[in-house]
């Protein structure tokens, strides 16, 4: 007997939201520069702000469907990946194309979790240790990790050579593919947690998107509009997303929120989250990093990738630092810390 995929619909949409954050220990935190709630006053803060409008300007990154081409509950690595990538566009004031991170390559080394969960704080925290971050044309989202057997995901090469990389390429028909060891990058500088909504907005006014936990399970069938939900049971958290700002509307402000589902979701992939009273546990936990130094060119790599090839262990990577250093013709810039320089922050009040 033949299923058709919309005979399935029905059961799909009855099975119990899975919980995609299964880390909530404490990572710990790195931080050398002010935090933005400490040269900020709240009462400062304008009533809207969103990096997705700064005076007609979008800073944003792109938005991504983390369920395909199969399900893996990503989103601890969609949520923070993609805030740290809005601060490197942030940093580098919106110029040209902005970059992506790899989420593969997150996943592929399991920093901070798998397709069955993980959490934002422990990403950043692993990933500043792990050493530099590629650009997504490195390793292309497959949705999936070595410990998933959804879909294709039984069939995808996680061996320790292929695990062991950080950015590869496949020629043509035959050739296999080789190992990068020089690629464009980011780095990971400083990371913690912020937690309150006038801290929050603080943070993101001053550095960009912070990444969140939230209940999602009263989002499923959300469909626009100012979402509210107070009740105490729907505030633990089993979801990641990214905060993008805030808005304002005669009921109060409410939160600017990027989740990972597609643009076909909620409000073109976004929702808008009632602020205050810590609605779906979104205002208790959230997580922050920022660059260290990240790519602003690349190394000429040949299109077979044979002038970049080879496999490099733990203590020879290379960093934007490192090549910006030895590499002629690669720029790796370092990051500035809104914290040097307050006056400018003010001045965009």
């Amino acid at each position: 007997m033949k299923l058709s995929i919309l005979s399935l619909l029905p059961a799909m949409a009855s099975a119990a939201y899975r919980s995609e954050i299964i880390d909530h220990s404490d990572h710990g935190e790195q931080v050398l520069s002010a935090r933005p709630h400490e040269y900020i006053q709240a009462d400062d803060l304008p009533d809207a702000f969103t990096w997705g409008d700064v005076d007609g300007v979008s800073y944003l990154t792109r938005s991504v469907n983390q369920h395909i081409p199969q399900y893996c509950g990503s989103c601890w690595a969609q949520g923070s990946m993609s805030a740290l990538a809005d601060r490197v566009n942030i940093a580098r004031e919106n110029a040209g194309v902005p970059y992506t991170l790899s989420v593969q390559y997150i996943l592929n080394h399991q920093i901070g979790g798998s397709c069955y969960g993980g959490s934002a704080s422990g990403t950043y925290a692993a990933a500043q240790k792990a050493g530099p971050i590629p650009y997504e044309t490195c390793f292309s989202y497959l949705a999936c990790s070595s410990d998933s057997s959804e879909g294709f995901c039984g069939n995808v090469d996680f061996s320790e050579e292929t695990a062991s990389q950080t950015c590869r390429t496949c020629s043509t028909f035959g050739a296999g593919c080789t190992n990068i060891d020089k690629y464009p990058n980011v780095t990971i500088g400083e990371y913690g947690t912020v937690s309150g909504a006038d801290n929050v907005k603080a943070e993101i006014f001053a550095r960009g998107p912070v990444a969140c936990g939230i209940n999602a399970e009263p989002l499923l069938n959300y469909t626009g509009g100012v979402f509210e939900d107070t009740k105490i049971a729907d505030k633990l958290t089993n979801h990641i997303i990214s905060v993008v700002g805030w808005g304002s509307d005669s009921d109060g402000q409410y939160w600017i929120v990027r989740n990972s589902w597609g643009e076909y979701w909620g409000e073109m992939g976004y929702f808008r989250l009632r602020m205050g009273d810590n609605q779906l546990g979104m205002e208790d936990g959230c997580s922050w990093a920022t660059p260290d130094v990240y790519s602003e060119s690349n190394f000429p790599c040949y299109e077979g990738g044979e002038n970049c090839g080879g496999t490099h262990s733990d203590d020879d990577t290379y960093s934007a630092r490192e090549e910006n250093s030895i590499l002629e013709g690669y720029v790796g810039v370092q990051y500035v810390d809104p914290s040097e320089d307050v006056d400018s922050v003010y001045r965009r009040l």
